[in-house]
């Protein structure tokens, strides 16, 4: 049997091959991973910092604040309900700081907030826990790149989302 740590270190091997060669906006960026699960955690940290991205991580809404306030984050990652400080409040006491900077995206098992709630509160996105990491660390990507090359391109679940839509899924691909 295998278990969870065993799959989120091949995933992990996968996106560091790939991404060591390609990746160019996340790196050097100061990103904030916060969440009560240490082993979601520690593996996405791991992930950025494999792919040179400078990290900080945050067990909940109340260290997250503590380390917002002290130090210049540009992109903060984090689980929306955990005990001590949830990602709502996080959020909400981060835009209070400035309204423009970090980046803010959810990741999440179950919640009862929806995408546009969240967006209104300011967060850029809320993707659903199991993630696909490559998938995530594609959209990190998008998200930290110049706004002028940002809309050039688009993030990569939702070209994904729109291909699954407008595909038959009896119609062979070419």
């Amino acid at each position: 049997m295998i278990d969870i740590k065993t799959i989120m270190f091949v995933a992990s091997l996968k996106v560091t091959i790939y991404w060591s060669k390609t990746m160019t906006y996340l790196k050097d960026h100061l990103v904030l991973v916060v969440d009560d699960e240490p082993d979601l955690r520690e593996m996405l940290v791991s992930e950025l910092q494999s792919i040179e991205t400078k990290t900080r991580e945050a067990k909940n809404g109340k260290e997250g604040i503590h380390i917002v306030k002290s130090e210049k984050i540009d992109l903060i990652i984090s689980d929306v309900r955990m005990p001590g400080g949830n990602g709502i409040e996080l959020l909400d006491e981060t835009k209070k700081l400035n309204l423009r900077k970090p980046i803010f995206l959810f990741i999440t098992a179950f919640s009862d907030v929806t995408r546009e709630e969240i967006h209104a509160h300011g967060a850029e996105g809320l993707i659903s826990k199991p993630f696909d990491l490559p998938d995530l660390i594609k959209n990190l990507e998008w998200l930290c790149s110049p706004s002028h090359k940002r809309y050039a391109m688009k993030p990569t679940s939702q070209i994904e989302t729109e291909i699954k839509i407008n595909q038959d899924p009896n119609e062979k691909t070419p």
